[in-house]
């Protein structure tokens, strides 16, 4: 083993004290320009290393870190995950230590039976997973292995570890964004939509950029078989509630073969009558500090019955009734500036003539 270098050994070549190099080291007053850098360049050259970094040197860790990429993965050399991998183990010797690839053959996948090699017979301290595993090996590997994990382009709610992930949803939402701003309108998603979460949120990114841009795709059924593989997957932890009017809501059971019974619990709640939406109307008209006049009162009332007894399609309870609002104080605004000639209690009364200048749809 090579001798450590001292101070005194610095000071002899140069002639110098050893507090004359101990000071030029330690960027002390009291040593000339020169000689510091005289002091500094020979120590360097001679690989001196102060007591305190030699200390840390000495206690300073080098660990093994296990990297486990499933072969599914693996079928081309210049495949992301090779790439990812060489990143990895890159970063890895720059942090003085050390990195081990076992590849996980599809056999030891689907019977997950064995942890790999390197925990089995201690090799590392600590397991990075590139990719997503299949289910089962995964929840035995985080049952049994005894050391750190991470997992590395993927995530898994059931269990606790730290991943490292992009963003993929906004990620596919600015491509598909983008390839719009570039003039292209006919936009295609390929992807395997429940092989891993990761493909998932990518496909959902992709859609809302679709309806951001005035795309209507049908992504309905999409959303009710992922809805339905996240509550069998999810069934001790998930709790899924499903609103919505009556005839809508069967459609929607009936989407998925395994939907309906799912659900095992329906409650059903009764519209509002006239005078229920009467006092819908009246609260969220106070809350805006306006009042309605008795005429007016009378005849929104009146209307909520008539449309009660024979409700259009699209009506919409309180939704209606609030759109309904709205555009009767768009109508009081107009008329108080037609007219041109009102007083500061008019500005927050809406009259007979404001109600009856609207339909309620």
């Amino acid at each position: 083993m090579a001798k450590a270098v001292r101070l005194a050994d610095i000071a002899k070549i140069l002639n110098v004290s050893t507090v004359t190099v101990s000071k030029a080291l330690s960027d002390q007053k009291g040593v000339s320009e020169e000689m510091r850098d005289k002091i500094k360049q020979l120590a360097e050259e001679m690989g001196y290393q102060s007591p305190s970094e030699a200390r840390r040197m000495k206690e300073r860790k080098s660990y093994n870190i296990g990297i486990i990429i499933s072969d599914r993965y693996l079928d081309q050399y210049e495949s992301f995950y090779w790439k990812m991998y060489r990143a990895v183990a890159t970063k890895a010797i720059s942090k003085e230590c050390f990195t081990m690839l076992e590849v996980l053959s599809a056999e030891a996948e689907q019977e997950h039976r064995e942890l790999p090699r390197l925990l089995q017979e201690n090799k590392v301290q600590g397991v990075i997973i590139i990719g997503l595993l299949k289910e089962d090996y995964l929840n035995m590997l985080i049952r049994d292995a005894q050391v750190p994990m991470l997992f590395l382009d993927f995530y898994d709610k059931g269990h606790d570890c730290d991943c490292v992930v992009t963003d993929n949803f906004y990620g596919m939402y600015k491509v598909t964004d983008y390839l719009f701003e570039m003039g292209h309108k006919d936009i295609a998603y390929v992807g395997t939509l429940l092989y891993t979460g990761s493909i998932t949120d990518r496909y959902f990114g992709y859609a809302k950029a679709l309806l951001a841009n005035g795309q209507q795709g049908d992504f309905g059924q999409e959303a009710i078989d992922i809805l339905n593989k996240a509550m069998e997957d999810n069934r001790e932890d998930l709790i899924v509630i499903a609103a919505g009017y009556h005839d809508e809501m069967q459609d929607f059971l009936d989407a998925n073969p395994g939907l309906r019974s799912r659900f095992n619990r329906t409650i059903e709640f009764p519209n509002y009558d006239a005078e229920e939406l009467l006092e819908i109307m009246t609260n969220r008209a106070k809350s805006l500090d306006y009042t309605l006049t008795d005429d007016a009162v009378q005849y929104v009332q009146d209307t909520f019955t008539r449309i009660l007894a024979c409700p259009p399609e699209n009506f919409g309870n309180a939704r209606s009734v609030r759109n309904y609002l709205d555009r009767v104080i768009h109508n009081q605004a107009n008329r108080l500036i037609a007219e041109n000639n009102f007083k500061e209690e008019d500005l927050t009364k809406l009259t007979l003539a404001d109600v009856q200048s609207e339909t309620l749809e």
